[in-house]
């Protein structure tokens, strides 16, 4: 999960990436997104300390980076919603301590199809983070921290794979 910041209204000392602390964004407006990307919103404020002010509501992660970048608000956004589109005019930071759970389950006795063995592998390698590129360093628009999920989310606003855990 990304904190997500207009690159014009609010850089970081020295154009640096902004602070990944919300409680520093208590009085901005907030955008929020889906109903459970709102709770996910809403209940990492809490812990933050703070309830936000939603001056917009849209499940089009497009969007919410446009009224980012417009400076009509800040958000979150999973990584995958960055990896798929992103709106040049904003910044985003991960924000420490922000997860998402994808969990699968299998039904049978083993040994697995293979296709059943490949669709368990590919959350499983999404999940583990991606190093970020030599030289790549704060603003540079590289997003790092968990993997994306498998095929694309277009105009939604999606989960990426944090964790995966799989019964024993």
């Amino acid at each position: 999960m990304h904190l997500v910041t207009s690159a014009a209204a609010h850089p970081g000392p020295g154009g640096a990436d902004p602070p990944a602390e919300l409680a520093g964004y208590a009085r901005h407006r907030w955008i929020a997104g889906c109903d459970r990307c709102r709770a996910n919103l809403l209940r990492q404020c809490a812990l933050a300390g703070f309830t936000p002010k939603i001056a917009f509501t849209t499940d089009d992660y497009v969007a919410v980076q446009a009224l980012v970048a417009a400076d009509l608000g800040v958000s979150t956004l999973p990584v995958l919603c960055l990896r798929a589109a992103r709106h040049p005019g904003i910044r985003t930071v991960p924000l420490p301590g922000a997860r998402r759970y994808v969990f699968a389950v299998r039904y049978g006795d083993p040994p697995d199809p293979p296709a059943v063995k490949l669709l368990m592998e590919v959350p499983r390698t999404a999940a583990v983070p991606q190093p970020r590129p030599a030289g790549g360093g704060a603003g540079d628009g590289a997003v790092d921290g968990a993997g994306d999920g498998a095929g694309s989310a277009a105009g939604s606003c999606a989960t990426e794979p944090a964790q995966l855990q799989s019964p024993a």
